[in-house]
């Protein structure tokens, strides 16, 4: 009985994921280049567009992404989850987000135009 439940325990505790541990600064340094590249490409097209295009390519990831998942779900047979309809509420809601988000980021390119990268980035994120 004792056996049994000291297996039990072995099995439940965590075990550290050294690959989250090593992705979030990873993740971290590339967010923090997104400032710069937007200064760079400001001289070509303007903050404003480059915004525009990082949404465009963020929709069609997305949009490919859950295309390939919609295609495994119809064509595997033991597929885990079923995938669950947007409802109107949902749609709602990303709408409301995506404007926030859309103010979020023009006024954060506004303001890499008035001033420099540091004081926008502290400007944009407070916390």
């Amino acid at each position: 009985m004792s056996n049994q439940l000291e297996l039990a325990q072995q099995q439940i505790e965590p075990k550290p994921d050294i690959l989250g541990y090593l992705s979030m600064p990873i993740a971290v340094f590339l967010l923090s280049l997104a400032a710069i590249f937007i200064r760079l490409s400001e001289k070509k097209i303007g903050s404003n567009a480059t915004i525009l295009n990082r949404f465009l390519i963020g929709a069609v990831a997305f949009g490919v992404w859950n295309s390939i998942q919609i295609m495994r779900y119809k064509l595997s047979t033991d597929f885990p989850i079923k995938p669950e309809p947007y409802t109107s509420h949902d749609i709602i809601l990303f709408g409301v987000l995506a404007i926030i988000n859309l103010g979020s980021l023009l006024s954060w390119a506004w303001s890499i135009n008035e001033t420099s990268v540091a004081n926008a980035n502290l400007l944009h994120n407070p916390g």
